[in-house]
């Protein structure tokens, strides 16, 4: 038979004590860190899974929100957008006149009715009347009749032969110039200066400037002479009758019908 001797057992010491003490620390301690790192990780992946869920959402919901709150925008202001759009219309205005030149000036044109050739006519010949009448009114005369007392002595009438009463001019025996210029002519005198000079120089008539300056101008007669002598204050009647005729031009004018344009 064969007795089997069971191992000693004997209490460990107190250094055996101290150093299971310190194994079993650093077995635990060790277990410890695993297992704070093994929760840490799965904290840190929880929270990462929390944020990440958490950030999603909350993008969703803001995605959400502003679609919604758009369209109240556009609903709730309309005036903005046509004010917006008012703006930008003004912008590309003035941009466009920038680029444009300036328009260019157009000169007015005044239309003026057409007067028939009868109208024509008749407004042409009433001019010619007036301008006429007042020709005539301003005509010049002679002053016939004795002078100033101041008259020379020594003056004699060319016409008359009366001596120291009156200028040649003015001689009230023979008035016409007409019949004056064949007394010159007769005499043998010079019609410019009545003088028997066998001719002068020509002198300017002051009656036939006076009448130059009028529509009576084509009476004035051709050659130099004295104003003495001068038939132009003499066509007074002459003249009248002249315009007389253009009345009755007139006159016929206007009973006529209306003519062709």
């Amino acid at each position: 038979m064969v007795v089997q001797h069971s191992p000693q057992v004997t209490e460990e010491s107190d250094e055996q004590y101290f150093l299971r003490l310190a194994r079993e620390n650093k077995v635990d301690q060790a277990e410890s860190r695993r297992g704070s790192s093994e929760l840490s990780a799965e904290f840190e992946r929880a929270f990462r899974e929390a944020m990440s869920s958490s950030i999603e959402e909350c993008s969703s919901k803001l995605q959400r929100r502003s679609l919604e709150e758009k369209p109240n925008e556009k609903k709730s202001r309309p005036h903005e957008s046509l004010q917006v759009a008012d703006k930008d219309r003004t912008k590309s205005k003035v941009k466009a006149n920038d680029s444009e030149p300036p328009p260019k000036k157009v000169k007015s044109i005044v239309v003026v009715p057409q007067q028939s050739r009868r109208d024509r006519e008749i407004s042409a010949l009433q001019k010619e009347i007036d301008e006429m009448e007042t020709a005539l009114a301003s005509f010049p005369f002679r002053h016939i009749g004795f002078g100033p007392i101041d008259v020379n002595p020594n003056i004699i009438c060319v016409f008359c032969g009366q001596a120291g009463r009156h200028y040649s001019d003015s001689c009230p025996v023979i008035v016409s110039g007409n019949l004056r210029q064949k007394v010159v002519e007769e005499a043998g005198r010079c019609s410019k200066c009545l003088k028997f000079c066998g001719g002068c120089q020509p002198s300017k008539c002051w009656y036939c400037e006076q009448v130059k300056k009028t529509i009576f101008k084509d009476e004035v007669p051709e050659g130099a002479h004295h104003r003495a002598v001068c038939p132009m204050p003499d066509m007074k009647r002459e003249l009248r009758a002249r315009i007389d005729r253009k009345k009755e031009e007139l006159e016929a004018l206007k009973s006529e019908g209306p003519s062709h344009r």
